[in-house]
C-alpha cells in the first residue's frame, strides 16, 4: 500500500476530490437525484477521515452516523484530534495551514450528548468516556482530552435532573449509613481516573464546586460529602441554612436544604465527624427554623424557649456578660452573623407574645408580675445587646425592636 506521504498516493488522490467538492458527489441539497454520505464515503477512502466525519456532521440527518463514525475512528487510533489552542469554537473540524486535519472530538460529543443529557445523563458518560480513547496521541494532546472528558463528566453532573437517578450517577448513602458507589465511579478506568483520590477531586469536589456557584445547594452538599470533604460540607450546610432561613414555608429548595442538614448532622454526630464553630452554626440555624415554626403556629412561649436554649443571645441582664458577648459576635460564622437581625426580631416577638398572653391571663398576680418582670429583664438585655451592634442592623429593624421593648416595660 503506498504511503499517503508519496507522490501518486492517497494525498495527491485527496487532493484531486477535495477539489471536486461535496455537491460533485452528494448532488445539490433538495433537488431530484441529490444523495447524503457518498461524500463523507469519498473522503474515507482517500484517508481524509477527519473531513469525512466532519461533512456528515454539517448535516442534522447524519450527525448521529457522524458521532459514531468518530468514535470508531478514535477506537482504531486513526482520528487526529487538535490541541487546545487549536480546538474551533464553531466547528469540530480544524484546519491548520502547517499540518493535516484534525476533529474535536470533545466539541462533537458534547454537542450530541447536551440534547439529552438531563434525561439520560448515563448514556451522556458513556458517549464522553469516548473522549479519552484519544488519551494516547502525543505533544501533550492526549492529556488534553482526558481533561475535556473530566469537564464534560462535571458538567453533566451539574446539569443533570436531580433525584433518584441523579444518585445513581454519582453515588450516595443508603439509610444505615453505607455508602454505594456511581455509574460514574465504575466508569473510572475509561475515563482514565487512577484512584478514588482521583476520582474524588477531579470529578467530585469541582462538581460539588460549580454546583454552588449554580444554586444546586443540596447536591454540591451531597458531592462534597461524597468525596469525604466533611468540614466543606458544613460549611456549605451553614451558607445555605443562612441563605434560606428567612424564606417562607412553602419554598422547596429550602425546605430540601433543611433536610439534608438534619440527615447529615445526625450521620456525622454518629461518626464524630466535622465539629467546630461551622457545625454549632448549623445546629444552631436549624434550631432557629424550629423557632419561627413555633411562632407561626402561635406557639410563642416554645418560640422563646427555642431561641434561649441556642444562646445566641444573652438575656440575663449581665451588662458586662452582653457588652462581652456583643464583642465576640464578630468572630461567630458568616451565616450567623447575616441573620442577626432575623434572631433579634424573632426573640422579641416571642418575648412580646408571651408578655400579651401573661397580661391578659388569670394567673395570680403575683406569679403574673414575677413573670412579666422576668420577661421586661430580659427584653432589656436584648436592646442592650441590640445596641452594642446596632451598626449591623437598619434602622427600622432597631426601632422595631424599641417599641417592642417600650410595650413590654409598661
Amino acid at each position: 500500500m503506498v504511503e499517503e506521504g508519496e507522490s501518486g498516493g492517497l494525498r495527491a488522490l485527496s487532493e484531486v476530490l477535495l477539489s471536486y467538492g461535496e455537491r460533485h458527489f452528494d448532488g445539490t441539497p433538495g433537488q431530484k437525484g441529490a444523495r447524503r454520505g457518498v461524500w463523507a464515503g469519498v473522503l474515507l477512502m482517500c484517508g481524509q477521515f477527519e473531513r469525512a466525519v466532519a461533512a456528515l456532521w454539517e448535516h442534522p440527518e447524519t450527525e448521529v452516523e457522524a458521532v459514531h463514525l468518530a468514535i470508531a475512528l478514535a477506537y482504531h487510533g486513526l482520528l487526529r484530534v487538535p490541541s487546545r489552542a487549536e480546538t474551533n469554537d464553531t466547528t469540530p473540524l480544524s484546519l491548520p495551514t502547517n499540518g493535516p486535519p484534525a476533529l474535536a472530538l470533545s466539541t462533537l460529543i458534547w454537542r450530541y450528548v447536551r440534547q439529552f443529557v438531563k434525561m439520560d445523563a448515563k448514556e451522556a458518560i458513556q458517549y464522553v468516556s469516548t473522549i479519552c480513547l484519544s488519551a494516547d496521541q502525543g505533544s501533550g494532546v492526549g492529556k488534553e482530552q482526558v481533561e475535556s472528558a473530566w469537564d464534560l463528566v462535571r458538567r453533566i453532573i451539574v446539569l443533570a435532573n436531580p433525584g433518584a437517578a441523579w444518585e445513581e450517577l454519582v453515588g450516595g448513602f443508603r439509610p444505615d449509613g453505607t455508602k454505594f458507589s456511581g455509574f460514574i465511579e465504575q466508569c473510572a478506568p475509561l475515563l482514565k481516573l487512577s484512584d478514588l483520590k482521583d476520582y474524588n477531586n477531579q470529578i467530585l469536589i469541582r462538581s460539588a464546586q460549580s454546583s454552588e456557584e449554580n444554586s444546586r445547594t443540596a447536591e454540591a452538599i451531597k458531592l462534597f460529602n461524597l468525596a469525604g470533604d466533611y468540614n466543606t460540607v458544613i460549611s456549605c450546610l451553614a451558607r445555605a441554612l443562612g441563605n434560606s432561613i428567612t424564606l417562607p414555608n412553602t419554598d422547596e429548595n429550602a425546605r430540601n436544604i433543611e433536610k439534608t442538614a438534619g440527615e447529615i448532622l445526625r450521620h456525622y454526630e454518629r461518626m464524630n465527624r466535622a465539629t467546630g464553630k461551622e457545625r454549632d452554626a448549623v445546629v444552631k440555624l436549624l434550631k432557629v427554623r424550629e423557632a419561627m415554626e413555633a411562632k407561626d403556629a402561635g406557639q410563642a412561649e416554645l418560640c422563646l424557649e427555642i431561641m434561649e436554649s441556642i444562646d445566641l443571645i444573652p438575656m440575663d441582664g449581665d451588662v458586662s456578660k452582653i457588652t462581652r458577648r456583643g464583642e465576640e459576635f464578630r468572630d461567630l460564622p458568616e451565616a450567623l452573623q447575616r441573620n442577626l437581625q432575623t434572631f433579634l426580631t424573632l426573640t422579641m416577638d416571642a418575648l412580646a407574645g408571651v408578655h400579651q398572653k401573661i397580661k391578659g391571663s388569670f394567673v395570680a398576680d403575683a406569679n403574673k408580675q414575677i413573670t412579666l418582670a422576668a420577661l421586661k429583664k430580659k427584653s432589656r438585655s436584648l436592646m442592650i445587646f441590640a445596641g452594642i451592634l446596632k451598626y449591623r442592623m437598619s434602622p427600622d429593624v432597631y426601632s422595631y425592636l424599641a417599641r417592642l421593648d417600650v410595650e413590654i416595660a409598661l
